[in-house]
């Protein structure tokens, strides 16, 4: 699965994520609104983790590189967890390395995962405002997340 903006795609975690995940993931610049800078250990057990095969009732992150299409160049990740299955919620995170922030990369990257789901399931809006709330069909089989929040 790929998902393509005009600037960037979005591509399932594999080992050409690792090396930024873990820079990222180590550093205390990148992390200070996150969550504490995580040993090289600990970012490498995280990167096995969210690499790990996605469906709606995994407990675990869907996480996507982010990719400049013209360069090659990784510029982070984005992904999604449920948090509550039953009332079929998840979040959102990314993390955009440092020198690629302010050029709009987050909110492509979200618009992407936002219309991927729109597209695919035609999922009915739970709010218009609320754009950080998901909500996932009682019919949902697939792997790929369903983003219910009005647009943005």
């Amino acid at each position: 699965m790929e998902l393509r903006g005009s600037r960037i795609k979005l591509s399932p975690f594999d080992s050409s994520d690792r090396q930024l995940f873990i820079e990222i993931s180590m550093c205390p610049i990148m992390m200070e609104h996150v969550y504490e800078p995580l040993t090289y250990q600990e970012a490498v057990a995280a990167f096995e983790l969210k690499s790990q095969s996605w469906q709606f009732e995994s407990d675990h992150w869907l996480s996507f590189g982010i990719e400049d299409i013209s360069s090659g160049e990784k510029l982070g990740s984005i992904g999604l967890k449920v948090i509550n299955h039953k009332a079929r919620i998840a979040e959102v995170g990314y993390m955009i390395k440092q020198s690629a922030q302010g050029r709009g990369i987050a909110g492509e990257a979200l618009t992407l995962i936002k219309q991927f789901g729109y597209r695919k399931y035609k999922p009915p809006f739970c709010s218009s405002s609320e754009v950080s709330y998901l909500k996932f069909p009682h019919s949902f089989t697939a792997q790929a997340p369903i983003l219910t929040a009005g647009p943005a």
